[in-house]
Formats: structure tokens, C-alpha cells, sequence
């Protein structure tokens, strides 16, 4: 068993280094191919053992006391929490500073172009409520949308939280404002014109079972269909 995992450990070696050393390229502009030229640091792009390695080779990226990072793929966020901006950019720049020093020592080198800093200003705020967390509000609300009041409630409630910290006003600030000022629909009828819009494309299926699910409910009816979302 110990002879077999040496020799699984081995091969695994040889292949990362048959992918890593040794490896060259050419360029070609039309029925032109330059000569082969050595690679001295990378790996070819669009591969899948790439993304691994980078993310080995970026595992011990530093970052400071108080500052995190959230890395997808080859993109890096630096971000910290304070009340006051006078506090956030001394603990943002000892972030850069170290992973200046850390690239510099790793041989990466990053593209200011695409570098840039920003505080969670009321757009962006939104931006972040409108892009990750009113979809998972929203998810099929098509079905479950005919809910207890109670329950849908509840997403009001959280909505009206997320609104007043993106314009930082006290817990007790009527959402009435902050959804006029935020353009943001209260989330019943938010629910109900993408309901609206699901049933109306319903009525036009071939398919008869989905075409039934845009008729109108009978009101003697037992049993509460999504659709009655719409008569709220």
C-alpha cells in the first residue's frame, strides 16, 4: 500500500512538472509563424489544471489585521468595515503595501488599469442589494408568492432593513421614503408584476398543462393557486 501512494505521489509530481516546465510559444498574424520561444513563468490559458495552480500559487496572499479579501479566479477584493473613511484608508493602504511586496516577491505582476477603490457609497449599495440578494427574495416567487401575509411579511421586513442601511438612516426611519427614493417597489408588487408577466407568457404556451396555469382561479376553489397573487 505505502509502495503504491509513493508511486501515486510520484506520478502526480512528474505531471505537474511535465506541465509546468518546458513549455514554449509561437505566434501566428495570418499565414505568419514566428519561431517557438521558451514560456518562463505561467501556464497556458484555458486549461484545467491553470485555475488550480493559480489558486495554490495565490493561497498565501496576505492581508493585514481587520481587511479581507474575496478572490474569484484571477480578480482580487480588498475590503474593510468603519464608520469613518479616515480609519478605512490607512488599513486599506497597508493591504496594498503588502501585497505590493508579496507580488514582488512572487513574480505577479497586477494591471492598474484595472485596479480601482471605492466606498459603499448609496449606488453602490444597491447595486450589491439589487445584483446578490433581491434575486434570492425574488426566486420563484411565481409559486410561492400566494403565501401567508405573514410570511411575505417578513421579506418586507428585511428589504426595509437593507434599504435603511444603504442610506444610513436610523432603524426607525419610515421605508416608505427609502423605497420612493430608491426607485425599489415594495416587494408584493414587485412579486406581483414578474408573477404577471410569467402567466401572461403561460397563456401563450402549446403546451396545455402550462397554459392552465395563467387561467383565472375559481373562487370556490379549496386550495390557493400561485395566480392568486395577482388578486392581492
Amino acid at each position: 500500500m505505502r509502495a503504491r501512494r509513493r508511486l501515486a505521489v510520484r506520478s502526480v509530481r512528474s505531471l505537474q512538472l511535465s506541465y509546468l516546465q518546458h513549455r514554449t510559444f509561437a505566434v501566428r498574424v495570418d499565414d505568419a509563424l514566428s519561431t517557438a520561444r521558451p514560456i518562463c513563468a505561467g501556464v497556458p490559458q484555458g486549461s484545467v489544471l491553470g485555475p488550480v495552480l493559480y489558486t495554490l500559487y495565490t493561497s498565501d496572499l496576505p492581508t493585514p489585521p481587520r481587511v479581507e479579501k474575496a478572490i474569484y479566479a484571477d480578480d482580487t477584493m480588498l475590503f474593510t468595515r468603519s464608520r469613518w473613511r479616515d480609519v478605512m484608508r490607512p488599513r486599506l493602504q497597508s493591504a496594498c503595501n503588502l501585497l505590493e511586496e508579496w507580488a514582488t516577491n512572487w513574480r505577479i505582476r497586477f494591471n492598474p488599469a484595472k485596479t480601482q477603490g471605492s466606498d459603499l457609497s448609496v449606488e453602490n449599495g444597491l447595486l450589491i442589494y439589487r445584483m446578490y440578494i433581491r434575486p434570492l427574495i425574488d426566486y420563484a416567487c411565481e409559486v410561492w408568492g400566494n403565501a401567508a401575509r405573514t410570511h411575505l411579511q417578513r421579506l418586507q421586513s428585511l428589504q426595509n432593513k437593507i434599504l435603511r442601511r444603504v442610506f444610513h438612516v436610523h432603524p426607525q426611519f419610515p421605508h416608505q421614503y427609502l423605497h420612493e427614493a430608491a426607485e425599489e417597489p415594495e416587494v408584493l408588487q414587485r412579486h406581483q408584476e414578474i408573477a404577471r408577466r410569467f402567466y401572461e407568457k403561460a397563456t401563450m404556451s402549446t403546451n396545455p398543462l402550462i397554459r392552465g396555469l395563467g387561467e383565472e382561479p375559481d373562487p370556490h376553489d379549496r386550495y390557493r393557486r400561485p395566480i392568486a397573487l395577482l388578486a392581492r
